[in-house]
């Protein structure tokens, strides 16, 4: 059905159509929110909800005025995780640098002293 029968018959199927949208990007959303807050969580939550998989849906027509400010907190939602998940990346690259200079340094390093009283 085209966007153009849609407005005719009323924007009722085309907000349906956009609400399920916008409803599956915010559960995604939350999901992706949890898993920031809590890093330490079992990552399982996040592979259990699918997440990694999102295919996005088709609508056929534009986001009705109505939903513009639904979609535009969505949007800033989307930012701000993104924003999160850019820092997590950067701690967890740190982290990992880390451990890779302690286990180095751990590898090359022979004893200095030997405890010849025992």
């Amino acid at each position: 059905m085209s966007a153009l029968i849609v407005e005719e018959e009323g924007t009722a199927h085309l907000m349906v159509a956009w609400e399920t949208v916008l409803d599956r990007l915010e559960a995604d959303v939350r999901i992706s929110e949890r898993m920031l807050a809590d890093l330490e969580a079992d990552l399982e939550i996040g592979r259990d909800a699918g997440v990694g998989t999102w295919t996005p849906l088709a609508v056929d027509g534009p986001l009705p005025e109505a939903l513009v400010g639904r979609a535009r907190e969505l949007e800033r939602r989307q930012a701000a995780l993104r924003e999160g998940l850019v820092r997590a990346m950067a701690d967890t690259r740190a982290g990992l640098a880390r451990v890779r200079r302690t286990a180095f340094a751990e590898a090359t390093s022979a004893p200095a002293y030997v405890d010849v009283s025992a």
